[in-house]
């Protein structure tokens, strides 16, 4: 004697989850989203910052030479204008106009200095980022090379 259902099986119920999940596949877990995820995003914004850290100090150095020989020249300007205010009469027309040149030229050596200064503090800062970004940056390019050695 054979004996059929017409009715359909029932649904499989879940799986049990385990009690006791080893402390391994939990690891392997954090280790493969931290890789996957965190470490690319880490390792794009590095670069992107390196990036930045180039374009800055090519900045930098083209206000250093801009600065040097603003100040070059205005030194220049200033002695010329003294030699000529020199040699005309006192309160002339020409001995006043160098006057107002060579104070123009001495304004532009002082705020050629300020901007010596400026310049040497964004140098001092970038210093500073550098000595916390490059540890960073070694030690994420080691995260991903343990990662990826991990995978393999």
């Amino acid at each position: 004697m054979a004996a059929q259902s017409s009715a359909a099986p029932g649904p499989t119920p879940p799986p049990t989850p385990n009690p006791n999940p080893s402390p391994g596949s939990w690891i392997g877990v954090a280790v493969g989203i931290f890789a996957t995820v965190i470490l690319p995003f880490l390792a794009n914004k590095m670069g992107t910052f390196l990036k930045l850290n180039q374009e800055v100090e090519a900045v930098v150095e083209t206000a250093e030479v801009a600065t040097e020989v603003i100040e070059k020249v205005a030194e220049e300007v200033e002695k010329l204008a003294e030699e000529v205010a020199n040699q005309f009469p006192e309160g002339g027309k020409v001995q006043n106009a160098a006057t107002f040149v060579e104070n123009i030229a001495k304004e532009t050596i002082k705020d050629a200095h300020l901007a010596e200064d400026v310049i040497e503090k964004v140098e001092e800062v970038e210093k500073e980022v550098e000595s916390f970004v490059d540890p960073a940056i070694h030690q994420v390019n080691k995260l991903l090379k343990e990662a990826n050695d991990h995978k393999n």
